[in-house]
């Protein structure tokens, strides 16, 4: 035989072999993988520090406000918590409170840090399977690091639990891989990690079975793969039946399958793993109900696609075997991404696993987190493929330089999109939307079925001043669920924001009729009674409210401001405390604190409520008034003026703080502003003879006094015994000078 042929080698193992170049056979030594692992990181933290401030996005004000371990939700008839599935992710939560207090960017911070560490620990799992081949490993881990569809995993607290699976999942399939290759004691961590990912997210449950594909692929069949993995596989199973169990036991499974369209939530995610796009990043699939031909047809397709995905595996898992084909080569690892891309989505199908919210009191599951793990598979099929690509090339710098210039091409625009979409004000770029309202409303538009969504809109048209629009949003919602007992409250809460008392009050009995222990309902008749002037009625509902349920921080706080009013000084003292300290993000509980020990004129303890207050809550504009009080009592008049500035800015219907600017502006012979800042009071409470009386003294003060008789005349026709209106329009017959209107007093 010609000794030519007895020397020819496996193609895909020959570094100048026909399919392989230096990128699939060279090895980089530890120098270069650290300094590849350190650029991965400061790439990372260059990215996406931008993002870290702000404030919380969302579903993250209700995971905050009745989060796992900090308030965990009461569930009536439910013998298990329902964060118990999650509770990995509970724990880390609970543990970012414990730390950094209530504030976003802590949380963000550490969902930072988990996504840097679950980058390195995916990078480390790629040269595993590439037997430390960087050129292969390095442009998947990059990919993976910048991918925009990271943006909501990152910058969304409730996403926690996708980046902590992600993480225990790679760092478990790491071991295994070393387990593989005999590394004693490596099984156990793996199995140990794998536990940990089931308990953060269901996402990870798709590792055993992304287990069983890799290996029928790679082993050429499932029989023959069967006889040397069949015992790992059983025990990886056996990881994952206490969290299935769990699951299962909290959040019963929603049949039939099309309830929640399947197929057209794994195409849709299929699509958005492979072509990103901006909208992508706050894309969410409600729970919609019914079957049409649209999701019937995607079904179909997307069952159509696992198919083909089997049979094809199969046809290449043959081929590869004939030729010799090592796992580590671009076409299989190439494979092998695209099942690690594909089992996750396709399991997100299943009804029981979809659903779960990021948090109990979000009522849909924000899907585009869920694809931080999947995602790591198309990154690894798109850095093989370029691999496949420039295997032709003749050297192994020339395979390395088009290697990283195909994966840059496609990581600087993914940078450069992602950076566009942070959100935060630091971030100084216009997010996809300006705020919640268009946020919801788009969501809404993509699931027009989902209650869920124009709940969610109803609540924030509301907090934004959009009340007629809520209530609109809301009544037909109530005519479909009438037994709703939060959604009568909504409602009510709307009609009250609109000073329609009666309405308001008819809906929140209703409220109570489905629900006799819903302690909010009862402190909005408070609210209620205390609007209509009814003060022995409304303490009764406060108190019942925190009968109820004494850690009710909304009706200690209520309470409280309505004793202090009573005269009962002691009392409301507790309650304004006890308000504090249930729940120091209340910035109204604080508000109403700092209001009280001021009439007590303790100047020094009232600013530190408020600055604590602000820690918290620095966009209420009640304690940024409140400081503003304090300082100009103290003669801080600059200060003064900057605090009643952003109040304003803050709310700009907040009558206060535009009188005590305008008597500031008074003050510094500024009268244009200050009768400017004085019209807009007016027009807001025509009824308010103090306003008038001010708008007054700043005519006469400016030398219009015939304006200025007009306006004491107002104040005096609303309150014909208004001492100080009757001795102005004296002073102004007499030529007295005028004096300067008061400032208003601490609500």
């Amino acid at each position: 035989m010609d000794p030519r042929i007895q020397k020819s080698r496996n193609p895909w193992d020959a570094p100048g072999g026909a399919g392989a170049s230096p990128i699939a056979g060279g090895r980089s030594g530890s120098i270069a993988v650290l300094l590849a692992a350190a650029g991965l990181v400061l790439l990372l933290v260059a990215v996406y520090a931008s993002g870290v401030r702000g404030e919380f996005l969302g579903p993250d004000h209700a995971l905050f406000q009745h989060g796992p371990f900090l308030d965990p939700p009461s569930s009536a008839g439910a013998a298990l918590p329902q964060w118990l599935p999650r509770a990995v992710t509970s724990l880390s939560l609970a543990l970012d409170r414990a730390v950094w207090g209530p504030f976003a960017a802590g949380f963000r911070r550490t969902n930072l840090i988990l996504h840097v560490l679950a980058t390195l620990a995916l990078f480390a799992l790629f040269l595993e399977w590439t037997q430390s081949r960087l050129m292969i490993a390095l442009p998947a881990a990059l990919l993976f690091a910048i991918h925009p569809i990271h943006v909501e995993p990152v910058e969304v607290v409730g996403a926690r639990g996708e980046i902590l699976a992600a993480l225990f999942g790679f760092l478990s399939l790491l071991m295994l891989a070393r387990a593989r290759r005999g590394a004693g004691g490596s099984l156990v961590i793996a199995l140990t990690l794998f536990f940990l990912a089931t308990f953060s997210s269901p996402t990870a449950l798709a590792i055993p079975v992304f287990l069983v594909c890799a290996d029928a692929f790679s082993e050429g069949g499932l029989v023959s793969a069967a006889k040397s993995r069949a015992a790992q596989w059983a025990l990886f199973a056996a990881a994952a039946l206490p969290a299935v169990s769990m699951s299962l036991l909290v959040s019963r499974p929603v049949l039939p399958l099309n309830t929640w369209l399947a197929g057209r939530a794994a195409l849709l995610m299929t699509w958005l793993l492979a072509v990103p796009v901006p909208l992508s990043v706050y894309r969410i699939i409600g729970p919609a109900h019914g079957l049409n031909a649209l999701s019937a047809l995607a079904l179909l397709a997307a069952l159509g696609l696992l198919v083909a995905t089997a049979l094809a595996g199969r046809r290449l898992s043959r081929f590869l075997k004939a030729e010799r084909a090592p796992s580590s080569a671009p076409l299989p690892l190439l494979f092998q991404g695209w099942l690690l891309a594909l089992v996750p989505v396709a399991l997100m199908s299943v009804p029981w696993l979809a659903p779960q919210a990021p948090g109990p009191d979000v009522p849909f599951p924000v899907l585009d987190p869920r694809l931080y793990l999947p995602s790591a598979g198309m990154c690894l099929a798109l850095a093989a493929a370029i691999a496949l690509l420039a295997g032709r090339s003749r050297t192994s710098r020339t395979a390395f330089a088009a290697c990283t210039l195909a994966s840059l091409c496609v990581a600087v625009p993914y940078g450069a999109l992602l950076r566009s979409l942070v959100p935060g004000p630091s971030s100084g770029r216009p997010a996809p939307f300006r705020n919640d309202v268009e946020y919801y409303a788009a969501a809404a538009t993509q699931e027009p079925r989902s209650a869920e969504m124009r709940i969610a809109l109803a609540h924030a048209a509301a907090a934004r001043g959009q009340t007629d629009r809520a209530i609109q949003i809301l009544a037909p919602i109530l005519e479909q669920r009438p037994g709703d007992a939060n959604l009568h409250l909504s409602l009510g809460n709307f009609h009250r924001d609109v000073h329609d008392l009666d309405k308001a009050e008819s809906e929140v009995r209703e409220a109570l009729k489905i629900d006799p222990k819903l302690a909010a309902a009862h402190n909005t008749l408070g609210l209620i009674e205390r609007d209509r002037g009814n003060v022995r009625g409304a303490e009764s509902e406060y108190r019942e409210a925190v009968r109820i349920d004494p850690s009710f921080a909304d009706a200690h706080s209520n309470l409280g401001a309505l004793l202090v009013a009573y005269g009962a000084p002691d009392e409301a003292m507790t309650e304004l405390r006890r308000a504090v300290d249930l729940d120091p993000t209340l910035g109204d509980a604080a508000a109403n604190l700092a209001s009280f020990l001021l009439r007590q004129n303790l100047q020094d303890e009232a600013l530190a409520v408020l600055r604590e207050g602000l820690r918290y809550s620095e966009g209420n504009a009640r304690l940024h008034y409140h400081v503003g009080v304090v300082l100009q009592r103290r003669g801080d008049r600059p200060g003064a003026q900057k605090a009643y500035e952003r109040a304003i800015l803050l709310d700009p219907t907040y009558a206060r703080p535009m009188n005590n600017l305008a008597v500031l502006l008074t003050e510094q012979k500024q009268y244009a502003d200050a009768i400017t800042l004085l019209q807009r009071i007016a027009a807001l409470e025509p009824q308010n003879e103090q306003v008038h009386y001010n708008l007054g003294i700043a005519y006469r003060l400016s030398g219009d006094r015939v304006r200025a008789a007009a306006e004491f005349g107002a104040a005096l026709k609303l309150r014909p015994d208004y001492a100080d209106a009757s001795r102005a329009l004296t002073d102004m017959a007499g030529g007295a000078p005028p004096q300067a209107p008061p400032p208003a007093p601490p609500p």
